[in-house]
């Protein structure tokens, strides 16, 4: 089933919601989109500008998107040509460089939306980690360092040669390895950040950066889960640190007649040594009290960055409201 970018919501077709939030009846109609509003089920959120983005990029030259999503490669070609010209320290060197290389450009090359989204959460977080930037920016210095101790290396053991001792080969192939994986790293994460950037042109930003659209998404959940056929009262609202959040929510409603019950036997066991006129009076004015003011009732509710409930506690289960 497609995700929603916003919320990570899952909805089948028939579920989206035109302009007017009703149910878009001809689901064939979808495709090609022309200038429709589509609203994602959960969040409400509009997901036309992203369904019609997924819709060109499969449309589009392939000669491009290859020269756009795949240029890192270029290291480990360049790894690869250095082999046959003869110019590389050793075969091992060479093998390593180009494996090792060709790795990470494959674990990463489709994770643009994932890097996004980490890059939206950063500023919420309590422990944010190093941003693609500084990772980019950071392995492309130390790979020029590795290449540049490379030359020094091959030129100090007078590299290339047929027959290297060693600790010459082991000592060159890593670094010589190393600047190339290093530099490939960069490149692809040159290559997301072209991408993320496309994607924040068409995606809008995800539920969690807006604190009260997670917040409804997140009550919307707790009150299905918990089957409450009115609105809960917010009491309190805080971010975790992962993003997340968490909300303390409280219900009232009128005493019921087991509750009535309940004050009156416990009123007249507190007041049994009282004359029963001031004994009954008393009873009245508590019932009276109980009554206007009524019970309530608590959760504390953790939902995760997308509204998705963790946990619910009970804080007060239907308790006299003092």
């Amino acid at each position: 089933m497609p995700t929603c970018p916003v919320c990570h919501g899952q909805y089948a077709e028939s579920e989206l919601l035109g302009r007017s939030k009703r149910r878009v009846a001809d689901v064939d109609a979808l495709r090609p989109l022309s200038g429709r509003t589509l609203l994602c089920p959960r969040c409400q959120s509009d997901i036309y500008s992203w369904r019609k983005k997924e819709e060109q990029e499969r449309d589009a030259d392939k000669i491009k998107s290859m020269l756009s999503r795949f240029y890192p490669l270029i290291i480990p070609l360049l790894a690869l040509v250095l082999w046959f010209a003869g110019r590389h320290p050793h075969l091992v060197g060479s093998l390593l460089a180009i494996i090792l290389s060709v790795v990470p450009f494959l674990i990463m090359k489709n994770n643009a939306p994932a890097y996004r989204i980490a890059k939206w959460a950063r500023p919420l977080k309590a422990k944010p980690g190093l941003s693609l930037e500084t990772v980019e920016l950071g392995t492309f210095i130390i790979g020029l360092a590795m290449a540049l101790v490379t030359l020094v290396l091959m030129e100090f053991w007078d590299l290339p040669s047929s027959r290297p001792a060693f600790v010459e080969k082991l000592v060159t192939s890593l670094v010589y390895s190393l600047s190339f994986v290093l530099i490939t790293i960069a490149l692809t994460g040159m290559m997301i950040n072209a991408q993320i950037r496309e994607l924040d042109k068409t995606r809008p930003q995800p539920i969690f950066t807006d604190t009260a659209r997670l917040l409804e998404i997140a009550l919307k959940s707790a009150t299905e889960q918990l089957d409450l056929q009115d609105t809960p009262t917010v009491e309190s609202v805080e971010r975790t640190d992962d993003a997340g959040i968490r909300v303390v929510v409280s219900l009232r409603r009128k005493v019921t007649e087991a509750e009535k019950k309940y004050e009156i036997t416990e009123t007249t066991e507190k007041n049994s040594k009282e004359p029963e006129v001031s004994s009954k009076r008393k009873k009245e004015e508590k019932i009276a009290e109980r009554d206007e003011k009524g019970s309530v009732a608590r959760w504390a509710i953790k939902a995760d960055m997308w509204g998705r409930i963790r946990s619910i506690d009970v804080r007060d289960w239907w308790t006299f409201v003092q």
